[in-house]
């Protein structure tokens, strides 16, 4: 009986540091001035923005309906979203000439 809850344990512990790992690699490829934004306009820590959260940045309550998911915006999808804002013709293909 030991030896399976040591097992369960050690599985475990195994699982959060995996995944405490891949959340920090999915953040630290975002830019750093985009992630210090989101904590700033996180203001419950939840790792999500809200609506009433994205209400401090106007262009981002104005387009919050269209790139939320259930009302919540991960830090992923508001760097994708900053980035869009700040460089269209870097999210569309299309924009950029060839000669």
């Amino acid at each position: 009986m030991k030896t399976l809850v040591s097992g369960i344990a050690g599985a475990t512990l195994l699982l959060s540091g995996i995944a405490i790992h891949a959340a920090s690699q999915e953040t630290s490829s975002i830019d750093p001035q985009i992630h210090k934004l989101f904590t700033k306009l996180d203001v419950n820590k939840d790792g999500f923005i809200e609506k009433k959260e994205a209400a401090k940045e106007k262009d981002l309550s104005t387009d919050f309906d269209k790139i939320s998911k259930n009302g919540k915006l991960d830090e992923s999808g508001f760097a994708t979203w900053k980035v869009a804002k700040v460089n269209p013709s870097r999210m569309n293909p299309s924009n950029s000439s060839v000669d």
